[in-house]
């Protein structure tokens, strides 16, 4: 009987240690397994990545409005990031972001299968515009794709938050959001029952020596800002899903009280110095007023949606409500944008980025 219940006690010490050994490996594998994030992309795709993100690939056209989402996030600083070409015309912001030893070689607008495999990233951001061409290449290779349109202020809030969730960050996410909204309150409760006025957002175009104006369609974040700088943006009748031709004839009989010429791969002046020695345009209100404006830029022009549009937001509300933005300046406001997104601490980058904007005007 005792020879038994010995045998018996084994047999349970036995089954006992051999539990507690699979708990053990089974917290050990947990313990080693990398954590993983899902967030909704502009396609309204749920994307899944694995931490850590060691590599990250930006591509397709417009890869500057990615690429400048991105590098809101710690995340940029601590991967291989490789891009597709990201300077508009006026120079490349991401030369001095990012520190020499990390810049990597700018890929072309387009991209095949054996340029993802020798990158071989963890995860592929794109505009979403582009998500169609890559989707099926990236999931040949199962990488996450993430897509980002960023065209209005409210998606740019809310995919800066799903990226900021994908990255892990999220609570950077909510500080950079909380951030915009306060420069966004400021503006807000400074034009509350000011009188608006007409305001015309035109893209100058030279091709061939000849010069063409277009005017943005009325969802895009271009006509965005001038409602929320408290102007009236002036549109076309007929809808539009991109940047329209209009005629002299057509901006002389809107005869606005503001015009902003914007230029995305030039400062821009040639437009203006076009506009003061024509006699036609001489005749507009806004150009007798000298309240014909120079959108501001450095690197990029701030009227697009990139991170840069809270500071147009703010420049346009000044530029036409001067009186109610009197103590703002804005080249302290461009010097503290860029200490608080993108982490710049140095004064003479933070210089230089001002020096740009002022003479962008």
């Amino acid at each position: 009987m005792r020879k038994q219940t010995a045998i018996l006690f084994l047999i349970i010490a036995s089954l006992w240690a051999s539990n507690i050994l699979f708990a053990a490996g089974n917290m050990e594998q947990e313990a080693s397994s990398p954590p993983v994030t899902s967030a909704i992309d502009a396609a309204s795709q749920s994307v899944t990545v694995e931490h850590p993100i060691d590599s990250i690939a930006i591509i397709g056209k417009a890869a500057i409005m990615p690429a400048d989402a991105l590098y809101l996030f710690e995340t940029a600083m601590n991967s291989k990031v490789t891009m597709a070409k990201t300077d508009q015309g006026m120079g490349d912001f991401f030369e001095i972001l990012v520190p020499e030893e990390q810049q990597t070689k700018r890929l072309g607008q387009t991209i095949n299968s054996e340029e993802i495999v020798a990158m071989d990233p963890d995860l592929i951001l794109t505009k979403l515009r582009n998500r169609d061409a890559i989707a099926s290449q990236a999931d040949m290779f199962d990488i996450p794709l993430f897509a980002l349109d960023l065209e209005t202020s409210s998606a740019w809030k809310n995919e800066i938050v799903q990226l900021g969730k994908l990255l892990g960050e999220s609570e950077r996410a909510a500080e950079i959001v909380g951030a915009i909204e306060e420069r966004e309150s400021d503006v807000a409760q400074r034009i509350e029952g000011v009188e608006s006025s007409d305001v015309l957002v035109l893209q100058g175009s030279t091709s061939d020596g000849f010069t063409a104006f277009s005017i943005p369609p009325s969802d895009w974040i271009q006509t965005e800002l001038v409602k929320k700088a408290g102007g009236n943006p002036i549109l076309e009748e007929k809808g539009s899903t991109g940047w329209s031709v209009v005629s002299f004839e057509q901006i002389a009989a809107w005869d606005p009280a503001y015009i902003i010429i914007v230029s995305y791969r030039s400062k821009g002046d040639s437009f203006t110095e076009e506009i003061y020695q024509n006699p036609e345009w001489q005749q507009l209100r806004a150009v007798k007023e000298n309240n014909l404006l120079l959108a501001p830029s450095d690197y990029v022009n701030y009227f697009q949606p990139n991170s840069r549009w809270i500071l147009a937001l703010q420049w346009l509300a000044k530029s036409i409500h001067p009186e109610q933005f009197a103590d703002m300046d804005m080249e302290h406001e461009v010097a503290t944008f860029y200490e608080t997104f993108y982490n710049i601490k140095d004064e003479e980058t933070l210089d230089h980025l001002v020096s740009l904007y002022r003479e962008s005007l």
